[in-house]
């Protein structure tokens, strides 16, 4: 049966992964890095960005806009003539502004 608990040890790199996860856990608990967040995510919140209250928030912010632009700007051509394929939309060489 699959041990969730001590998923770590089955990678060829298990010691490794524990202890970046618990790294990981022990900066997330640091009342500097709160603070230091608590003051990040209320700057963003003045200049309009409300929904940023965690540095993922602010990354998933980004893949989503590329992935909007990427959807408006291309379509995939999946099969068809080369010609077809030769003949889908480009993106632009500038991003809007």
């Amino acid at each position: 049966m699959y041990d969730e608990s001590n998923v770590y040890a089955l990678q060829p790199f298990g010691a490794l992964g524990q202890e970046a996860a618990d790294l990981r856990a022990s900066v997330d608990q640091d009342g500097r890095v709160t603070q230091a967040l608590t003051q990040w995510s209320d700057c963003m919140a003045g200049r309009g960005y409300r929904d940023l209250t965690a540095f993922f928030d602010a990354e998933n912010l980004i893949y989503e806009a590329v992935n909007a632009f990427m959807q408006q700007h291309t379509e995939i051509n999946w099969g068809g003539s080369p010609s077809s394929r030769r003949s889908r939309p480009r993106c632009p060489a500038r991003w809007p502004s």
